[in-house]
C-alpha cells in the first residue's frame, strides 16, 4: 500500500498538517490550483496566540491584476517590510514562552529564504519544519504533473501519478469529495484520524487548538512536537 496525502502549501500550518505528511508515503502540494481572489486563506494566514487569545497572522500578497491566478503565481507584497513585522509579531506573541530562543532562531532562518513567491516560501518552510521535528518526507508538486482532470478525479489522478493506491483524507475533506469516484478509479480512501494533543499554553486556562505549529514549538520545543507527530 502506498499512501498519498494531498494539500495546498499552507502558511506555517497546524499540527494536523504535519501529521498528514508523517502518515503519507508521498505528499503532494497543490500549487497549481486557483488562489482565492479576495480575503485570506490558509496559504497566506494562520492563527497564533496573542495576549487576548487566538488571532490571525497574515502575509500580505500582491493582488494586482485580474483573472485566474494559481497559488504558485502569487507573490508577496512588500516582502522586506512583511519579514521584519512578522518577526516582531511572533517575538511579541511568544516572548516569555519556554522555547522561544530555539524557535525564533529557526523562524529567522526560514524568513531569510531567498524567494518572493508565497507557495515557494511555504514549501521551503514546511520542509524545514519537517526536518526540525524529525518527520521523514517525500514531497512533490502537482504542477510537476500534466493533470487535466478536476475535483475528486484530479485527486485520483495525482495518487496514480506518484504510484499510489491510497488517498489519505483529512476529517474536513469528507464533504468535498465524491467517494464513488475513488471507488471507480480503484483508489482506496484512508481516514487520517488526527486527534489534537493538548499542552500548556502560558497565560491560558483553556487550551486553544488548531494554531500554527509555531505555537507548539514555542510551548514544548522541537523534541516535544516530534513525539506528538510520531505518537
Amino acid at each position: 500500500m502506498t499512501t498519498v496525502g494531498i494539500h495546498q502549501p499552507n502558511y506555517f500550518p497546524w499540527l494536523g498538517f504535519f501529521d498528514k505528511i508523517a502518515k503519507s508515503d508521498v505528499f503532494v502540494m497543490l500549487d497549481d490550483v486557483q488562489f482565492q481572489k479576495t480575503g485570506g486563506n490558509w496559504t497566506n494566514r494562520v492563527r497564533m496566540l496573542s495576549p487576548k487569545g487566538a488571532s490571525w497572522e497574515t502575509v500580505p500578497v500582491d493582488r494586482s491584476g485580474s483573472g485566474f491566478r494559481r497559488v504558485n503565481e502569487v507573490a508577496f507584497k512588500d516582502y522586506e517590510e512583511w519579514r521584519s513585522k512578522f518577526l516582531r509579531s511572533v517575538s511579541h506573541r511568544y516572548g516569555g514562552f519556554p522555547f522561544v530562543l530555539e524557535t525564533m532562531e529557526m523562524i529567522e532562518e526560514i524568513v531569510e529564504l531567498p524567494t518572493r513567491h508565497l507557495a515557494d516560501f511555504n514549501l521551503r518552510a514546511i520542509k524545514k519544519l519537517c526536518e526540525t521535528v524529525g518527520i521523514e518526507f517525500q514531497i512533490k508538486l502537482s504542477s510537476s504533473f500534466s493533470l487535466r482532470s478536476s475535483s475528486t478525479s484530479r485527486l485520483c489522478e495525482i495518487v496514480k501519478s506518484v504510484g499510489g493506491d491510497t488517498y489519505l483524507i483529512g476529517s474536513g475533506s469528507a464533504g468535498y469529495v465524491d467517494m464513488e469516484v475513488f471507488e471507480r478509479n480503484g483508489v482506496r480512501v484512508l481516514p487520517q484520524r488526527f486527534s489534537h494533543p493538548s499542552y500548556l499554553q502560558i497565560g491560558r486556562q483553556e487550551f486553544v487548538e488548531g494554531l500554527s505549529i509555531i505555537d507548539t514549538l514555542m510551548c514544548i520545543g522541537r523534541s516535544g512536537v516530534g513525539k506528538f507527530i510520531r505518537a
